[in-house]
């Protein structure tokens, strides 16, 4: 059986804990405590850690009783090696806790159990089931943090000076309005009425939230937020309603789809107080919270572009405060991508490129850019792709250029199967045209008479003890200079050097040390 949460206290306490613990199970919760979870006490150890494990989070009660409770002291010392959530309720503000005890509860946000203890219930209740909903719905969670940590934008309506985009007045469907921090929407009789963030980017992945307060209608009416297109465009429309249901349907070629049709009852607020609604879309997951809980979750990839928006069903009055978006961008995801292309950093360029071509294959920052031409664009990676340089004349282009195309061949084995690990042979003038390209690792072949980058470079990068003197052989691998040079004095000593570093584990140690991970 898994439980919510596991009461770790001293039996002295049982009193004031018994009372939160009764709360708790009222709210719904299922809670693992010893004098009623334990069949024998002669089992009592096996009991105790298997509850622990079998517990969402550890319900800490800490008071001096508990601190001196031997039991006490193992519960948490085994919560902690088993890396279960902890909650901190103190029994006492007073309360000064060992070393050995703050280690586990340090990152934690402590809640104070003290008398009067009834106005604080319904605080315990509120940070324990937010720990138990995180463990719950882990999935829904992580994809919040990451649309957070990835976020190109972030932007509050404020209805009296920065309304985003959304307008003022009547018209033929409802009445907008602003009353302090809240922006209001009246439908009309019969009416319904939807109007999008217009000042936002074109954006993909999104956490949208909204704290609203129906003031006036049918409680069976919907109203909440929306993503996509306008009508009667395709758009995505999350939906709440004073009965407790919470809805997310789908518009698309004229034609409507329920997605999600939860219960809420056990999350809603009361009638005429906000609940605060949050959407967060992840790829092709539609998350719902509502008061800061997991409700549902979907998955649909029919709608991948689009902005924000609120809306309302017929007869209704709805405050909307709080609105806030946090979204990634397609334009600021596409010119990060130009910016890193720029810099030679392909691959995170083509990962930025990938992203845009999944959500709109057709966006583009003007009349002949855009993310599927650069894909298919080769350039190197200024981390993991060699560049061979050779000189740009004849001679260079005949002998050097064969030895070259050995050293590409043996490169381009080696890195496969990864997309940027690999070889192009190039020459000096091109090099010395655009030198963002001296930034990749580089093979230069030929002398300094020959070659203009072995002519930079020879004295920059020590020469390496061989044992043939006709040869010059140049690198600093230990040190993780991603430069080499081979050459010789006659076309064919420089052959001879190519062909030391194709046979000794010189080639290998250069790439190993170039390819890291």
């Amino acid at each position: 059986m898994t439980y919510d949460a596991f009461i770790s206290y001293s039996r002295r306490d049982s009193g004031t804990v018994d009372r939160i613990v009764q709360y708790l199970t009222g709210t719904g919760l299922l809670c693992f405590q010893d004098k009623n979870s334990i069949a024998g006490s002669d089992q009592w150890v096996e009991a105790i850690t298997t509850g622990i494990e079998n517990s969402r989070i550890i319900l800490m009660f800490l008071s001096d009783n508990s601190m001196a409770s031997d039991p006490a002291r193992k519960e948490i010392h085994y919560a902690g090696e088993s890396d279960k959530p902890i909650v901190p309720v103190l029994l006492s503000r007073n309360l000064t806790l060992p070393k050995s005890w703050r280690f586990h509860v340090a990152r934690q946000n402590y809640i104070f159990a003290d008398e009067p203890l009834e106005p604080k219930l319904p605080e315990i209740a509120r940070a324990v089931n937010v720990l138990i909903d995180r463990d719950r719905s882990k999935a829904a969670y992580d994809d919040e943090e990451s649309v957070l940590a990835r976020k190109s934008y972030h932007r509050t309506l404020d209805p009296g000076n920065d309304r985003l985009g959304l307008p003022l007045g009547a018209f033929a469907e409802a009445l907008a309005s602003h009353q302090g921090n809240a922006y209001v929407l009246h439908s009309k009789p019969g009416k319904f009425y939807g109007h999008r963030l217009e000042a936002l980017p074109l954006t993909s992945e999104f956490i949208l939230e909204a704290q609203l307060t129906k003031t006036a209608g049918p409680d069976e009416e919907c109203f909440g937020l929306e993503f996509g297109a306008s009508f009667p465009g395709d758009y995505y429309q999350f939906l709440l309603n004073g009965a407790g249901t919470l809805r997310v349907a789908r518009y698309l070629n004229k034609a409507w789809t329920d997605l999600i049709i939860a219960s809420a009852q056990s999350r809603i607020h009361a009638a005429r107080t906000p609940n605060l609604l949050k959407v967060v879309r992840k790829g092709e997951a539609i998350h719902m919270f509502l008061n800061g809980l997991h409700v549902a979750s979907t998955d649909d990839f029919t709608v991948r572009t689009g902005l924000p928006g609120l809306t309302i069903a017929r007869d209704i009055r709805v405050e909307f405060s709080r609105v806030t978006v946090r979204g990634i961008g397609l334009e600021s995801v596409f010119r990060e991508a130009l910016d890193l292309w720029y810099k030679l950093e392909t691959r995170a360029a083509k990962e930025s490129l990938a992203y845009v071509e999944r959500y709109d294959s057709t966006f583009r920052v003007s009349d002949w850019l855009d993310a599927g031409h650069l894909i298919r664009e080769i350039q190197p990676d200024r981390k993991d792709s060699v560049l061979i340089v050779i000189g740009d004349h004849a001679s260079a282009l005949f002998n050097d250029g064969f030895h070259a195309q050995r050293i590409r061949h043996k490169i381009n084995g080696t890195g496969k199967p990864d997309p940027f690990r690999w070889a192009a042979i190039v020459t000096d003038a091109a090099l010395l045209r655009d030198e963002r390209y001296l930034e990749c690792p580089l093979i230069s072949i030929g002398g300094p008479a020959s070659n203009r980058i072995t002519a930079r470079l020879h004295e920059q990068v020590p020469r390496a003890d061989v044992s043939r003197e006709n040869i010059q052989v140049h690198h600093n691998i230990e040190s993780g200079d991603r430069r080499m040079i081979l050459w010789g004095p006659l076309a064919s000593d420089t052959g001879e050097a190519v062909e030391y570093a194709l046979v000794s584990d010189l080639l290998d140690r250069f790439l190993k040390m170039i390819w890291k991970d």
